[in-house]
This record gives structure tokens, sequence and C-alpha cells, in this order.
């Protein structure tokens, strides 16, 4: 992560609503600011990923059944609510859990696949005999 520092200078300037902010350095270097989307994607192990429109109402459920419902492959104890700010929650259904994360504008919902353990036990064997 870094951090980029203005002078005061710096101009600024609204390019009309939705599509954010401007910033101009006297150096000629610009700088755009995106204001908040109002949109939620849902990708990984779900139907059809896509990006929903934002509602307060609707739960991560809500959301992922908008998108279709799960895939055969998905793992419903690990459903991952990536935020703007670049933290993670994790959210797992709520069918079953009873936990309630709230979805928030410009988040991404990702369902991700089971992991097939056998699989994995046998290619960690195969290596361990290999070398």
């Amino acid at each position: 992560m870094f951090r980029i520092k203005f002078c005061a200078d710096a101009g600024i300037h609204n390019l009309g609503g939705l599509e954010g902010a401007l910033l101009t350095r006297s150096g000629g270097s610009t700088v755009h600011v995106p204001v908040k989307d109002g949109l939620v994607l849902v990708g990984g192990e779900v139907l059809f990923p896509n990006t929903i429109a934002f509602e307060q109402r609707l739960s991560a459920q809500d959301y992922i059944e908008q998108a279709g419902g799960y895939t055969e492959n998905a793992d419903l104890s690990r459903i991952v609510i990536a935020r703007r700010d670049g933290s993670f929650d994790e959210a797992n259904d709520e069918f079953f859990s009873g936990s309630k994360i709230q979805v928030r504008a410009g988040d991404q919902i990702i369902v991700l696949p089971k992991v097939d353990m056998k699989s994995r036990q046998i290619a960690k064997k195969v290596s361990q005999v290999l070398f």
C-alpha cells in the first residue's frame, strides 16, 4: 500500500457528479478519485457471476440468489465479502449459520470452491515419494 500526498496548490475539479473528482497537481500529474458506485459484485462459485445494484435491505444470501445461487462446487462455509477499503469479512451461508454480515455499496461477494481433501492428500503423498 502507498500514500499519495498533494500540495496545497493542487486543483480539484468536479467531473459532473457520479464520475468522481480529478486532482491536478501543478506539475501536471493527475489522479482520478472515484465515488461510491452503488453496485455489488457477486462472483466465484455462483451460477451467473454478476454486478447487482446495491439495496440496503438485501443480505449476502439475497445477492447470491440474484446471481443464480450456488454451483455444485460451492463451499457454503466459505463466503468472503471484499470491502472497498481492502478489508475482508467472512459471511458463512446465513441459512446454516445465522450470521448477518452487512453488505455495503462497492463490496464484492466471493463464494469460494470446495477443496477436495482426498486429492490434496494423494498429491502430497506422491510428491513426498518423488522428492
